[in-house]
């Protein structure tokens, strides 16, 4: 399937969802976390060069989020 134009952050894309993401098709891209915890938008057609590296950043956090959310639940219990 085709989600950008951009074939490096095409390859990300197709990674993240053998990852478990989940992809919701729109006028811009959307990446559902596994967890829920928060989603990614993306252009379909980017023109900005530093958009692949926009996008890692915004996983990162995302996964962040996620990790520090796991690392309390196991702090309450």
């Amino acid at each position: 399937m085709h989600y950008c134009n951009d074939k490096d952050i095409n390859r990300l894309i197709k990674e993240m969802l053998r990852n478990g993401w989940r992809f919701e098709p729109g006028r811009h891209g959307k990446l559902r976390h596994p967890e829920g915890i928060g989603f990614i938008t993306f252009s379909k057609t980017p023109g900005d060069h530093r958009c692949l590296k926009n996008m890692l950043r915004d996983v990162r956090r995302l996964e962040s989020v996620d990790s520090q959310a796991s690392v309390s639940k196991r702090a309450l219990k």
